[in-house]
C-alpha cells in the first residue's frame, strides 16, 4: 500500500486495518478446521453481563494505563518538536528504536501475567512468584545488556536510519540515557503482569499515571529547557519514571505479600 500503490499514510492505515483484520478470520478458521477442542459457536459471541464485568474490571486499568504511555509519548514528541528538526528526527528515531528493544521486556510482562494466572488458578502460589522473580531476572539482564550495547554501538546502530550526522548526533545522546529504562521498565512490566493476573490491575494503573505525571512529562520538558544543546538529559526523565513505578510496585508486592493476598487467584 505504501510502497508499491504509493498511498503514503492512507497506505499505513489501511495496511494496519487489513492485516488486523486478515489476522482475526485467520485465527477463526484454524479453530474451525483444527482439532483444537475449542468450538466457536454464534451463541459465545454474546455478552456474558457477568464475565464482561470481570473483563472490565481487570482490563480498564491496563487500558487506561497503556493510553497513558502513549499520552506520555506524545507529550515528549510535542517537547521534541518545539526544539527543532533535528532534535524531533532524532527523538522519533530513537522513540521507534526503543520500541523495538523493548519487546523482551513486554513479551515478559505477557509471560508473568499467563502464566501466573495459571498458577495461582491451581493454587501454586509459590510457583507465581516463582515466575515472576525468573522473568524479572530475565528482564534486567537483558536491559543491562542492551544498555552496554547502545552505549557502544549507538552512533552506528542510529546511523543505520539516519544519514544526516546532526541527527546522528543527538539521537546518540538521546538513546544513551534512555536505554536505562530498558533495565527498570523491565522491573514494573513484570509487576504489572503479576498484579493483573490477580485482579489487581489498579496498581500497574495507578503507578503507571503517577511516573508520568509526576516524573516522564514534566521532567522531560524541566531538562529540555533546560538542556537546550543536547538531548540527553532529556532522555532521563524516562528511566527515572520508570524506577519510581518499580519503586511502587516493589512496595505494594511486601504489603500484600505479606497479608497473603498472593496465595491464591482472586475471585
Amino acid at each position: 500500500f505504501i510502497g508499491h500503490m504509493g498511498l503514503g499514510p492512507v497506505g499505513a492505515a489501511l495496511g494496519t486495518v487489513t492485516a488486523q483484520t486478515a489476522s482475526v478470520a485467520l485465527a477463526l478458521v484454524w479453530l474451525k478446521s483444527r482439532r483444537t477442542n475449542i468450538h466457536v459457536k454464534r451463541s459465545d459471541l454474546r455478552p456474558q453481563p457477568e464475565v464482561l464485568g470481570s473483563i472490565l474490571k481487570i482490563g480498564v486499568p491496563v487500558a487506561v494505563q497503556d493510553g497513558c504511555i502513549q499520552v506520555a509519548f506524545m507529550f515528549i514528541t510535542v517537547i521534541a518538536n518545539h526544539r527543532g528538526l533535528v532534535d524531533a528526527a532524532a527523538v522519533g528515531l530513537v522513540e521507534k528504536m526503543i520500541s523495538f528493544l523493548f519487546i523482551v521486556p513486554s513479551s515478559m510482562g505477557a509471560t508473568v501475567s499467563a502464566l501466573t494466572a495459571q498458577n495461582a488458578g491451581a493454587g501454586k502460589g509459590d510457583r507465581a512468584r516463582q515466575v515472576l522473580k525468573d522473568a524479572m531476572t530475565i528482564s534486567v539482564v537483558y536491559g543491562c545488556l542492551i544498555t552496554v550495547l547502545m552505549w557502544l554501538v549507538a552512533p552506528a546502530f542510529i546511523g543505520f536510519f539516519a544519514k544526516d550526522a546532526a541527527v546522528v548526533a543527538a539521537g546518540t545522546g538521546y538513546m544513551r540515557s534512555y536505554i536505562f529504562d530498558a533495565i527498570f521498565a523491565g522491573i514494573h512490566i513484570c509487576f504489572s503482569g503479576f498484579f493483573a493476573a490477580y485482579g489487581k490491575s489498579y496498581i500497574g494503573f495507578a503507578h503507571n499515571v503517577l511516573a508520568v505525571a509526576l516524573i516522564r512529562v514534566p521532567g522531560a520538558w524541566l531538562l529540555s529547557n533546560a538542556y537546550s544543546d543536547t538531548l540527553f538529559p532529556m532522555g532521563i526523565a524516562s528511566p527515572c519514571g520508570s524506577i519510581l513505578s518499580a519503586v511502587i510496585c516493589v512496595v505494594a508486592f511486601t504489603v500484600l505479600n505479606r497479608r497473603g493476598a498472593f496465595d491464591k487467584l482472586a475471585a
